[in-house]
């Protein structure tokens, strides 16, 4: 995070990087509205991970390796908590352009990541259990991605000497679309009936 500070004052273009990583990840999730449940075998991180560690198809407790026919070999309760530990590489990573988007104040940026993080598991459960109630908040969160996507991406003064947009939107601004887009999805999955097909999952 200190590095996508430094790299941002030092390189300001990457902005762009990460306004346009920002805007797929909104688009990409805008277009997934339709549920599924994980298969992790056919996961690409699992697989990977299977070709240089030898799996057990069984648990064995609460053990994270076991012997099977005199091997050593990881349990899929191991498995499982190596992908839930990629997951939160991967949501750190993800997550930096979105803050940076806000603030560029490395005390801010440490901090909400790092909270973040520690509490994207238990919330998990809670918005498990919620999803079908608060349906529209995933199409908020779309547009919120969109949003301080386009944000960063108009950000750049100018682009290897040519002259860029230039535009910077005011944290009070961008903290106000996003109150807004959150507040609208909740409110919105209340008010809004959601569709026939989305009743009928399950």
């Amino acid at each position: 995070m200190f590095a996508g500070v430094a790299l941002i004052e030092r390189f300001e273009p990457i902005l762009i990087f990460f306004g346009l990583l920002l805007i797929w990840s909104g688009l990409k999730l805008l277009r997934t509205q339709e549920e599924h449940e994980y298969d992790p075998h056919n996961g690409k991180f699992f697989r990977i991970a299977k070709m240089f560690i030898p799996v057990s198809k069984h648990l064995d407790g609460h053990k994270l390796f076991t012997v099977e026919n005199g091997k050593h070999v990881a349990t899929m309760l191991f498995m499982a908590l190596l992908v839930v530990e990629f997951t939160d590489v991967v949501f750190a990573v993800d997550s930096v352009p979105a803050i940076l988007a806000v603030s560029r104040v490395p005390f801010i940026i440490i901090a909400s990541n790092a909270a973040a993080i520690l509490g994207m598991r238990a919330l998990y459960f809670v918005f498990d259990i919620v999803k079908e109630q608060f349906w529209l908040l995933n199409y908020a969160l779309g547009f919120l991605l969109l949003f301080v996507g386009f944000k960063m991406f108009i950000a750049p003064n100018e682009i290897f000497g040519y002259s860029w947009f230039g535009t910077h939107i005011s944290t009070n601004i961008s903290l106000a679309v996003i109150g807004f887009l959150l507040l609208s999805g909740i409110l919105g999955s209340f008010l809004v009936k959601p569709p026939q097909s989305l009743n009928n999952k399950g």
